[in-house]
């Protein structure tokens, strides 16, 4: 009442004041104009700091308001405040412990908005159908709670026809999802299909483009002109063909997802340094392209002992990173 009356106070004294000297407005206080504002925002969001439950998780209370930072104009309505307790029992029911339930609101508080009967639990089961086993719902959910709000009938099954037709059989579509439950979230027009006719227009055929969608779902969710694209001019610019960046591509799809500045130019420009010729890098890449997937400290150790013991060519390098630790120091050091 009392921050009303102080609000409804200075808004006919500006109005006044507006009326009197409309040009010398601008030279008010900054503060009298912010002193008002702050306090209606204080009334205002009062019964969302108690929704948020900032005193007894304060961490997951601070990261919802950074993730959804539109301000609520009256609070939380009741009904979702008193079912946060529901919706965090039912997320435990899933599989989850009490911070993986907690995490998982915080990452997406629009959660609570949803009906769990009406809206949740049908978009779970539906996962169960499709042939995600129950221990991994929770794992799912947790990877990619959005999901939770997507539509089974506009989205999620249009999704899973479009894998189907890719030519993915049921179990092999839960285990994409599995690994990449935010495929689920992509769109089929402005993602999944222009993906997959880049990748024809390289030389790989529908078969084998199912067959990359299962090594590496999240392959899909890349951008092509920020991120395959590159990847792909990049090698072809060290001199492979078109047919071996086909092969690079099947054989590990996974490559085109790493970073190309921080990770794979660095890591050739290394093998250079250790004299190895570009055709022979591209030999190796063309044969083993999992090679620029391991760490810089694992090559640079691996290639020392080899050189060490008179060992080092290419083809001992790619042989000695498939070695387990234990394996290499046996034969190596």
């Amino acid at each position: 009442q009392d921050i009303l009356a102080q609000v409804r106070s200075f808004k006919e004294r500006g109005t006044q004041t507006m009326r009197r000297h409309p040009r010398r407005i601008t030279s008010l206080p900054t503060k009298l104009v912010l002193l008002p504002l702050c306090l209606v925002a204080a009334a205002l969001l009062a019964p969302c700091w108690s929704f948020l439950g900032i005193g007894r998780v304060r961490g997951v209370g601070v990261q919802f308001v950074a993730r959804t930072p539109r301000v609520p104009r009256r609070g939380v309505p009741k009904d979702v405040a008193g079912d946060r307790t529901a919706h965090l029992l039912w997320l435990q029911d899933l599989g989850m412990d009490d911070s993986q339930a907690e995490k998982t609101v915080a990452r997406w508080p629009i959660l609570l908005n949803y009906r769990i009967e009406e809206k949740l639990k049908p978009t779970s089961e539906w996962l169960k159908d499709l042939g995600v086993h129950d221990s991994q719902i929770a794992k799912v959910i947790l990877k990619n709670p959005r999901l939770l709000g997507l539509s089974i009938e506009q989205n999620l099954k249009p999704t899973m026809k479009w894998l189907a037709d890719l030519g993915m059989d049921a179990s092999q579509i839960a285990n994409v999802v599995m690994k990449c439950p935010q495929l689920l979230g992509l769109s089929i027009e402005q993602n999944l299909k222009p993906t997959k006719e880049w990748l024809k227009d390289l030389g790989i055929d529908a078969s084998q483009v199912a067959k990359v969608v299962m090594k590496c779902p999240s392959l899909l969710g890349c951008s092509i002109a920020q991120n395959l694209k590159p990847t792909v001019e990049w090698l072809k610019d060290l001199g492979m063909g078109d047919s071996q960046v086909a092969n690079v591509i099947t054989t590990f799809p996974s490559f085109l997802v790493y970073n190309l500045q921080k990770n794979l130019k660095p890591k050739v420009e290394t093998l250079r340094e250790w004299r190895f010729a570009d055709s022979q890098i591209i030999s190796m890449l063309s044969r083993f392209p999992q090679l620029l997937s391991y760490s810089s400290t694992r090559l640079a150790h691996r290639r020392g002992a080899l050189e060490a013991c008179g060992s080092l060519t290419d083809a001992s390098l790619i042989n000695s990173m498939k070695l387990t630790d234990a394996k290499f120091a046996a034969r190596y050091e």
